[in-house]
């Protein structure tokens, strides 16, 4: 697996770039809507000025999906269109909405804005903090219609409901085999490219699965507790 370098910069010259982000102009192409930092609407046509509490009144004709306003219709449908306006001064990747650039840019700063007031582990999105949260309450709000089994994350159900299904969407490049999630491909495929990422900090011994190098490592803890009791 490749990874690409991060680009140099400097702590100051990040704070420039995220400082221009909250500054850019969000504007959307073909309507009368603009938005500034000061979060400003203007509407021109009499349909957009009125409240939340009133009838969706924009609707996606791609999905179906429903709008209060014709400013989020017009975000909305860039996901249809593929169209990304805001670029990363950094990295270069572009995103659909002025938001998820935001959230992007933290990768960069190394800030994680939500805490568990639990263990006060951080987070780059709220989204995982809920998913993290659900380790300490044991929460497991996704169940299989099937057998019943409860799951603390969507995906691990969307995995689990391929096992009545038998579908294996996920194959391998080289070789063909078909696995029902994309972890399990991304594990079989270190068997052609030989990467071992995961390397014991005692030993300096490298392994191509986080399994295989905690058995591992419990190995060690033996050694030094078997060496602590002579």
């Amino acid at each position: 697996m490749d990874y690409q370098e991060e680009p140099s910069i400097e702590r100051s010259e990040l704070a420039q770039f995220a400082s221009d982000i909250d500054r850019r102009v969000d504007t959307d192409v073909g309507s009368d809507f603009v938005m500034t930092d000061s979060r400003q609407e203007k509407h021109s046509e009499e349909g957009d000025c009125g409240t939340l509490s009133e009838v969706k009144q924009h609707v996606c004709h791609l999905c179906g999906k429903e709008f209060h306003r014709r400013r989020n219709l017009m975000i909305h449908k860039r996901i249809h269109t593929r169209e990304r306006s805001f670029g990363c001064d950094v990295c270069k990747k572009e995103f659909t909405g002025k938001g998820s650039l935001k959230t992007h840019f933290l990768i960069h700063t190394g800030e994680k804005p939500f805490r568990c007031e639990l263990c006060s582990k951080q987070f780059l999105k709220n989204g995982d903090l809920v998913r993290h949260k659900r380790v300490h309450t044991g929460e497991k709000p996704y169940v299989c219609d099937v057998c019943s089994k409860t799951f603390s994350q969507r995906s691990s159900l969307t995995s689990h409901v391929r096992i009545h299904t038998g579908e294996k969407p996920f194959k391998c490049e080289v070789c063909g085999k078909e696995f029902s999630n994309s972890c399990n491909v991304v594990i079989h495929c270190r068997a052609h490219t030989g990467e071992k990422p995961y390397k014991c900090e005692v030993c300096q011994k490298v392994f191509s699965r986080w399994a295989v190098l905690a058995k591992h490592k419990r190995s060690h803890n033996r050694n030094k507790a078997e060496a602590n009791t002579h």
